[in-house]
C-alpha cells in the first residue's frame, strides 16, 4: 500500500499521530483569541520556523530541488511581533543532513501553514486592529496551492530512492516533535519503516 502512495499522503500517514497536537496552536486562536494569546502563538511559530528558514537556506542543493523564496516568512513574522511589542527568543539549530532531511521539515512547515488563510479570517473578524497591523504573515502565508503541489512534487522525485524517503520521514518525525519540546537534542524519535 505505501508504494501507491504519493510522499505526501505517506508522510501524512507515517505522522498522523502529530497532527493534533501541531494543529493545537492554530485551533486554540479559533476560539476565543485575545491579542496576548495572538502574540504568544505568533512568538511560538516564530521561534520554530526561523531557525527552519535559516536551515534551508543554507542546505546544499535544496534550492536546485525546490524554490525556497515563497516559502521564507520569517521575515514577516518577525515584523509582525515587533508590531506587537514581542521579540522571541530563537534558539540555534543544527544543520541539516541533507536535503531530505530538509524536505521533511519543510512537510511540517508547509503543513502548519495550511490553516493559515483561515485563522486568518477568523482573526480579521475577532481581532481587527491587530490583524491589521500584525497579520502580514498568516495573510501572506496562507495561500500555499502552488507550494504545497512543487513539494509534493520534490518529494516524490526523491522518493525513488528508499534511503532519502527514511530521511525525508525521519525529518519530519523529528520537527513534529521539536515543534512540541524546543529544548531537546535534534535526533529523531523513531525510524522510519
Amino acid at each position: 500500500m505505501r508504494d501507491s502512495l504519493t510522499m505526501l499522503e505517506r508522510l501524512d500517514v507515517e505522522t498522523k499521530v502529530h497532527h493534533g497536537p501541531a494543529d493545537s496552536a492554530r485551533v486554540a486562536l479559533l476560539g476565543n483569541p485575545t491579542r496576548q494569546r495572538y502574540t504568544d502563538y505568533l512568538a511560538r511559530v516564530y521561534a520554530f520556523e526561523a531557525p527552519a528558514e535559516w536551515r534551508w537556506i543554507r542546505t546544499a542543493g535544496l534550492d536546485s530541488v525546490i524554490d525556497l523564496a515563497p516559502r521564507l516568512f520569517a521575515p514577516k513574522l518577525a515584523e509582525d511581533l515587533a508590531t506587537l511589542g514581542r521579540f522571541p527568543d530563537v534558539f540555534p539549530a543544527l544543520a541539516f543532513k541533507g536535503i531530505a532531511h530538509a524536505l521533511g521539515w519543510l512537510y511540517v512547515v508547509e503543513r502548519g501553514r495550511l490553516m493559515n488563510s483561515m485563522l486568518h479570517r477568523h482573526l480579521v473578524r475577532r481581532l481587527p486592529f491587530e490583524s491589521s497591523i500584525a497579520g502580514s504573515y498568516l495573510a501572506g502565508s496562507g495561500s500555499l496551492g502552488l507550494r504545497w503541489q512543487q513539494l509534493g512534487a520534490a518529494l516524490d522525485d526523491i522518493a525513488h530512492n528508499p534511503t532519502m524517503t527514511t530521511q525525508v520521514i525521519n525529518g519530519a518525525l523529528e520537527a513534529f516533535r521539536l515543534m512540541r519540546h524546543p529544548h531537546q537534542p535534534h535526533t529523531p524519535v523513531q525510524k522510519a519503516a
